[in-house]
């Protein structure tokens, strides 16, 4: 059975080809999430990645670094009372510190401000806690 990352990638190179291009005569980008609500009300989503050999194992990379990371806890469709009754305080902290240090290190790995982005997650940090 393939992944669906191998999936994606051909996906990638070869529809493009049906129609007499390629993604990367197309501009093709991609971006992936994932769930962080629990912490700071929305998802973290990942830099946009050129749809390249390059581009595409970084992308990819990323979305399974930040995959694995929220992986800690229960995800898929689920509301915070009951991730709360299925993890500890201290279990769900220790998920979003991990998850967050590994998006500040896809981020900067991209080239982006690593303090930019801890202070844009610090302030949705704060304005979720209010809530």
């Amino acid at each position: 059975k393939e992944s669906w990352t191998h999936l994606f990638a051909n996906a990638v190179a070869e529809e493009p080809e049906k129609y007499g291009t390629s993604a990367a005569n197309m501009g093709l980008s991609f971006c992936s999430a994932v769930g962080a609500r629990h912490w700071i009300g929305v998802q973290l989503r990942t830099p946009r990645f050129p749809i390249s050999v390059l581009g595409l194992q970084a992308g990819l990379r990323a979305w399974q670094r930040l995959h694995d990371a929220r992986s800690r806890i229960r995800h898929g469709r689920i509301n915070r009372y009951s991730l709360i009754r299925c993890h500890s305080p201290m279990q769900l902290e220790a998920a979003w510190q991990q998850l967050k240090q590994v998006y500040l290190d896809i981020w900067t790995e991209a080239g982006r401000d690593g303090a930019k982005i801890e202070r844009r997650l610090k302030r949705l940090e704060d304005r979720h806690r209010i809530h």
